[in-house]
C-alpha cells in the first residue's frame, strides 16, 4: 500500500506492505502474517496497533514511529519503546514503535 488509507486495515495472512506517509487514524489490526512498514510515518500516531499471536510487524525503517496504543498477543502494552530486541516474536526490522498509551 501506498499513500492513504481511511478505514480499519485488517491483514489476514501473507505479507503486506506500506511506504511513505499516511493519514489512516483507525485500528491496523495485522490478524496473520506480515505487515512491513517502509517508513516511520507509514502509519499515524494515532492509530492503535493489535499484533494478535502469529502476527508480525516488520519495521523496515531506521528512526521511531509512534502510535496510541499497542496491543501483542491480545495484551494492551505499556507505554515505552518497543522493538525486534525486546518484542521478537511481534516485531521484526530495525525501526523502533513508541507506544504513547
Amino acid at each position: 500500500m501506498i499513500g492513504t488509507w481511511s478505514t480499519s486495515s485488517f491483514i489476514n495472512q501473507g505479507v503486506v506492505s506500506a511506504y511513505g506517509k499516511t493519514t489512516h487514524t483507525g485500528p491496523t489490526i495485522v490478524k496473520l502474517g506480515t505487515l512491513s512498514l517502509g517508513s516511520n510515518h507509514s502509519l499515524s500516531d494515532k492509530t492503535e496497533v493489535s499484533l494478535p499471536e502469529g502476527a508480525m510487524l516488520d519495521l523496515d525503517f531506521k528512526g521511531e514511529m509512534r502510535v496510541s496504543k499497542l496491543s501483542l498477543d491480545g495484551k494492551l502494552q505499556p507505554a515505552g519503546t518497543y522493538r525486534a530486541k525486546n518484542a521478537p516474536l511481534s516485531i521484526k526490522g530495525k525501526g523502533v514503535l513508541k507506544n504513547q498509551s
